[in-house]
């Protein structure tokens, strides 16, 4: 009598649960219904006339000396003046690239600045789509961190994510730290945007340039009236990418001028004393 009361409570138990089950799975299949439709390829239309014979960064270096102020963005320039350019310009980003064209790409820094450019292209257009600069209507604040998962882009006749072309190609064919300073997610805890395109022929010396530079803004280092040390949270998360050049303390040693007074941060730094600041997703614009 009393195992078949047992028997009769479990069943009534799992009948009670199967409503719950089968509400959960909807609620499930409904959030990956959404995400598969904010995630798609995102082609780039352009006319056959506006087409670029081979890839060239031209319309990219006019786009930039046009809308970057100070390491930000001026969306509004960009769309009125730029659009267009843009999209010339990554539209051979998806035709041109070291896999499909390496004649063009001779050089490893070669290839480096074309991952770099495309990326940062990328982020510019997906901005643009999210209606940034456009007059009367509503820009998303911050950064929608879908974007790097669920866009594809056409890069080198590939269709990648910005997350993969950044951990999938330019972190692991490279083995370069300085790209974090070069990679711009859109967002104001980046580092500043470089208003120019980067040049295999100048990379490291760009790629310095910026590495000085975003030391100089509090996103990058803040050194406390009291000695307490803040830095992006870049370089906790690719912690492991700066190893090689002396971690974080070698970064500043090699970035701060000789007569900063903030190299006490380096003492800091390798006694483990250091804070990580908290990351502003807003967009990148003055």
């Amino acid at each position: 009598m009393g195992d078949g009361s047992e028997r009769d409570r479990r069943a009534g138990r799992g009948r009670r649960r199967w409503p719950r089950l089968v509400a959960a799975a909807v609620v499930l299949l409904g959030a990956a219904a959404t995400l598969l439709a904010l995630g798609r390829c995102r082609t780039i239309e352009v006319p056959d006339a506006a087409r670029l014979g081979t890839y060239d960064t031209s319309a990219y270096a006019d786009l930039l000396a046009g809308s970057v102020r100070d390491g930000l963005v001026d969306y509004a320039a960009l769309r009125r003046d730029h659009a267009d350019g843009l999209a010339a310009y990554l539209d051979a980003v998806g035709r041109f690239g070291p896999e499909t064209s390496p004649e063009l790409f001779p050089t490893e820094p070669d290839r480096l600045a074309y991952y770099l450019n495309a990326y940062n292209a990328i982020m510019l257009r997906r901005w643009l789509d999210a209606d940034a600069g456009a007059p009367g209507r509503a820009t998303p604040p911050t950064v929608n961190r879908a974007w790097f998962f669920l866009d594809s882009w056409r890069v080198d006749d590939d269709w990648v994510s910005l997350n993969a072309l950044e951990q999938s190609i330019i972190r692991p064919t490279f083995d370069e730290p300085r790209v974090h300073f070069a990679l711009v997610c859109g967002a104001v805890s980046c580092p500043p945007l470089l208003d120019e395109p980067f040049e295999g022929a100048r990379l490291d010396e760009q790629l310095d340039g910026l590495g000085r530079r975003w030391l100089l803004e509090p996103d990058g280092l803040l050194v406390g009236d009291d000695g307490r040390v803040f830095v992006s949270r870049i370089f906790t998360w690719y912690a492991k990418d700066f190893e090689a050049t002396g971690g974080l303390a070698g970064v500043l040693d090699r970035y701060l001028p000789r007569d900063d007074p903030r190299r006490e941060a380096i003492d800091e730094v390798r006694a483990g004393r250091v804070e990580y600041l908290d990351y502003d997703w807003t967009i990148n614009a003055p």
